[in-house]
């Protein structure tokens, strides 16, 4: 199990709609937070970025330029209210 204690300040970031990045070991943590119901990329697919609810993931092979570009759009909406109008929160 992960520490207890990035997992509940994830769900602290998730609960106040905030946006979250994770690479790798990060998604991890994720899996285990109330971030977990997100649609997470999971697979080494060609673009390895996902960006759902404001929740940016990269596993394996990814471009640091994609990831970061996709991490700087989320961070620019300052929260992602969607989250919670679709019942996620």
């Amino acid at each position: 199990m992960k520490d207890e204690t990035s997992i509940i300040f994830v769900n602290k970031a998730f609960n106040h709609s905030k946006t979250i990045g994770a690479t790798n070991e990060g998604v991890e943590v994720l899996d285990l937070s109330n971030a977990r119901d997100i649609v997470m990329e999971k697979s080494n697919t060609n673009e390895g970025v996902n960006s759902n609810y404001g929740v940016v993931t990269a596993t394996k092979d990814f471009k640091n330029s994609d990831y970061a570009t996709a991490l700087i759009d989320a961070v620019s909406m300052h929260r992602h209210w969607d989250r919670e109008l679709d019942g996620l929160l």
